[in-house]
């Protein structure tokens, strides 16, 4: 009973799940399923407030691939957070064993486990930052937003491109956006900082609310349609 009326006072789907996860449920990789629950409570919130909700919601994601995208970048998150996947060779299960910086691999990867991948070849990635610009300016698939000062602002499922036309440096996805100067984004080949950094120590980093990724932004990619 204490349990159900605590659940009745929460306001947000992620606090009425976390308190049934953490409290009551206890499953094993309680992290990582807090994670998937919570993508899978506003996913169906979202069915029955379309058009209702704002950007810095999962209800606001515009259609079925932009939760896939953010739940499996998400759920990635909450494996590193949790120390399943730890610095070392972890990172080669988005590379398919490659090595070398990651964070392209990291984000075709992510679009693949969402079921759009970013190409048709077996082992659907992109492995340079500005392979996925070219994607994007194809129009094929996807749409390219350059930031443009305020004009665009950024959606859950988007991907994030940084740098400028002569040296694309950095990418990464867009999970929450609340206005065009502050989104939250979750990236892979992020976090370890310093002298002898290397891909094999980084990991996947959830930057919330981040102004600084946002005041970097050079455009967004889209998946087209959605």
């Amino acid at each position: 009973d204490n349990e159900w009326q605590a659940l009745t006072k929460q306001t947000t789907v992620e606090k009425a799940s976390n308190l049934w996860v953490y409290n009551f449920e206890r499953p094993a990789n309680v992290d990582i399923t807090a994670v998937e629950r919570v993508a899978s409570g506003q996913t169906i919130l979202g069915l029955y407030t379309a058009g209702k909700a704002t950007t810095n919601s999962c209800a606001a994601l515009n259609g079925p691939v932009r939760d896939k995208i953010v739940a499996a970048a998400e759920k990635e998150n909450a494996a590193w957070v949790s120390g399943i996947m730890k610095p070392g060779d972890s990172f080669k299960q988005y590379t398919y064993g490659v090595n070398g910086e990651w964070c392209a691999w990291f984000v075709s990867w992510i679009y693949k486990e969402a079921g759009y991948p970013v190409n048709d070849n077996p082992q659907p990635y992109y492995s340079y930052v500005g392979d996925l610009v070219d994607l994007a300016k194809k129009g094929d698939k996807f749409e390219w937003h350059p930031k443009n000062g305020l004009k665009y602002v950024p959606q859950p499922g988007d991907i994030a491109i940084y740098g400028n036309e002569q040296n694309f440096y950095h990418t990464n996805i867009v999970i929450s956006a609340d206005g065009a100067n502050s989104i939250t984004t979750i990236g892979g080949n992020e976090g370890a900082e310093g002298a002898g950094t290397s891909p094999s120590t980084r990991g996947v980093k959830k930057s919330e609310a981040s102004t600084y990724w946002a005041s970097e932004a050079f455009g967004y990619i889209s998946p087209k349609g959605n």
